[in-house]
């Protein structure tokens, strides 16, 4: 405009998620108060895809649909992740349980009151 030859105009498009896309998942691991309880969600089609938090009350909100698989595991070492053990030298993995269902989360569905049982047998 106005004769400028390094004047231009920028068009860019923005799109936005909308609260109503998302879904989610609540409950309680019942544990002994000694275990370090780390809930993860792994979602079944992107590994790439999962939440985690460090609660027996969890509450993961804002969640994509999809199958969902849950992971309860005692991280002992406050690590954030499961270790798997090693054969040499030898050291146990951490001790771990999975929900028995594959979670199907809709878009404003949430999944609630789920009860997973961690205690020692």
């Amino acid at each position: 405009a106005a004769g400028n030859k390094l004047d231009s105009v920028f068009t860019y498009r923005v799109s936005t998620i909308n609260n109503l896309d998302f879904s989610g998942v609540s409950g309680k691991v019942i544990a002994s108060d000694k275990t370090n309880i780390e809930v993860r969600l792994n979602n079944v089609a992107d590994p790439k895809i999962h939440y985690s938090q460090n609660q027996r009350d969890f509450n993961f909100e804002r969640v994509f649909p999809g199958k969902y698989l849950i992971v309860v595991y005692d991280d002992k070492n406050n690590n954030g992740e499961y270790d798997k053990g090693s054969v040499y030298p030898f050291e146990m993995s951490e001790r771990f349980v999975f929900y028995p269902d594959t979670l199907d989360l809709k878009p404003r569905w949430p999944v609630g009151d789920l009860k997973i049982n961690f205690e020692m047998n």
